[in-house]
């Protein structure tokens, strides 16, 4: 919990323990622009990581989190934000409201679909899709034409919206089956 003392740190990274657990004290360290929890045994995280407002990149990737904090939405400096390799069945609906995100992962979840608004984050230029039960890409993809990659692969694909074919920076499009028939 003394983590919390070390508020010049500008960078934490806890990835790849077994903490089943994040003392909610992290939001005092408000120098942080990465932190790295990712390839742990979590299945929450405290809401004052909402408080790490330097924040540029959040690594959550491979743990058991089936909730995201709504206050990650506070985070509006985040450039890269990985959530992937979890157990979520939704993200916050704030997640959208991250427009300086240029990398956003959310494979290997659980999520059924994805929002129109996904087309809000037109400074992506990863998005990361891929092992999720998608049976559908929203038409507001198209919108994303800072996109240089893009993972669809791995869901419930029976087609891929017309609009893909406006992102014209697309240099990787992953779409392998199980997927069109």
């Amino acid at each position: 919990d003394r983590v919390g003392d070390l508020v010049n740190l500008t960078t934490l990274d806890l990835g790849g323990n077994q903490l089943t657990s994040v003392p909610d004290r992290v939001g005092d360290l408000v120098n942080l622009t990465e932190l790295d929890l990712s390839g742990n045994q979590l299945t929450s995280v405290p809401d004052r990581v909402g408080d790490l407002v330097n924040l540029t990149e959040l690594f959550l990737g491979e743990n058991q989190l089936s909730v995201v904090p709504d206050r990650v939405g506070d985070l509006v400096n985040l450039t890269t934000l990985d959530l992937g390799g979890n157990q979520l069945t939704s993200v916050p609906d704030r997640l959208w409201d991250l427009v300086n995100l240029t990398e956003l992962f959310l494979g290997e979840n659980q999520l059924t679909s994805v929002p129109d608004r996904v087309g809000d984050l037109v400074n992506l230029t990863t998005l990361v899709l891929s092992g999720n039960q998608l049976t559908l890409v929203p038409d507001r993809v198209g919108d994303l034409v800072n996109l240089t990659t893009l993972s669809l692969s791995g869901n419930q694909l029976t087609s891929v919206p017309d609009r893909v074919g406006d992102l014209v920076n697309l240099t990787t499009l992953d779409l392998v089956a199980p997927m069109l028939p």
